[in-house]
């Protein structure tokens, strides 16, 4: 009846009857360039006839031969490059699909938002490129991962948890930095193939470092006379900023030449959040701080933004103040 429906009504698209019956199969396929891949054919349940083999030929090239295993033909096919039909035959069934190599999504950008502890008074994000697969961060923080691939995507997973995809990009949710750990990013485009393997990103905790002086121009003893001024300058860094730097002095007590010694400080330059060197010429005048004659010693001191931190302090200098 069916081949006579054919004959009789050749315009009408009236489906071929065969005895094997096979399952659904797209009409086109897209998989990964010039790599292996396999294609699966089933046969259907209510399927008259079964074999217990199947063949498929790609374009001109020989066939390959799949067994029939829990209703299902799995084809293993060699790497392609150019798109050309899939032709699979099951027993009298016969069906095509046309397959379109294609090269797999990969990441053109990738970059970490971190959001930096409130204490540090910084209003604006970081942005830092991590595509060499880690980077190193201030514990408290939070790090938001921005992925681009070169196609545009359908799904996107952090450690195996989805996270939201839009066009080409796919974000994480904030991560909040407390010790090192590792993630691993994947992701699958619209037309179903996914990167060769998954993107392991490292994140390096690191503790806010105690930030530091180095003085130039001041040597470790020296004469002064009441009225001069001492000058010389002074570098402070901190990887987060420096917040101020100061002078304070100190007299040498002796018991016959400065029974009552003196001490002070001063401000010597206010920093700022985003402030990470401060280059600054410091000035002393014994005259003008009220400090009589006398044997000092004067230390520099810098100040970040790490609550309850101490002061750091450089190395102490004598200088003696003659009248």
């Amino acid at each position: 009846l069916n081949a006579l429906a054919r004959w009789m009504m050749p315009w009408r698209d009236t489906p071929r009857y065969t005895f094997a019956q096979i399952g659904d199969l797209p009409e086109q396929l897209v998989v990964p360039y010039a790599e292996p891949f396999s294609v699966t054919a089933t046969v259907a349940e209510q399927s008259p006839w079964k074999p217990d083999q199947a063949t498929a030929r790609f374009g001109a090239e020989g066939q390959v031969a799949a067994e029939l295993h829990d209703g299902e033909y799995a084809f293993q096919l060699p790497p392609q490059r150019e798109a050309d039909a899939l032709r699979v035959t099951v027993g009298d069934a016969r069906h095509e699909t046309q397959v379109r190599p294609t090269t797999r999504p990969e990441l053109t950008e990738l970059n970490a938002r971190v959001r930096l502890p409130d204490y540090l008074e910084r209003g604006q994000e970081l942005v830092k490129d991590i595509r060499g697969g880690w980077g190193s961060f201030l514990k408290t923080s939070q790090v938001v991962f921005e992925a681009t691939a070169t196609r545009t995507l359908a799904e996107g997973w952090m450690d195996n948890q989805a996270v939201p995809v839009a066009e080409a990009r796919l974000t994480t949710p904030p991560l909040d930095v407390f010790e090192s750990s590792e993630h691993e990013l994947s992701w699958q485009d619209r037309l179903g193939l996914s990167a060769k393997e998954s993107f392991r990103v490292s994140i390096h905790a690191v503790d806010d470092a105690p930030p530091s002086l180095a003085c130039t121009q001041l040597s470790r003893e020296q004469v002064l006379l009441v009225d001069d001024l001492l000058k010389f300058q002074v570098l402070a860094t901190d990887d987060f900023g420096v917040k101020s730097l100061g002078l304070e002095w100190q007299g040498i007590e002796d018991p016959l030449r400065n029974p009552h010694p003196s001490r002070g400080e001063k401000m010597v330059a206010a920093g700022g959040p985003e402030l990470t060197d401060l280059d600054a010429q410091v000035t002393f005048s014994a005259a003008l701080e009220n400090v009589p004659p006398q044997s000092l010693e004067i230390r520099l001191f810098v100040v970040d933004y790490l609550p309850d931190r101490p002061r750091v302090f450089s190395p102490s200098f004598v200088v003696h103040v003659l009248s």
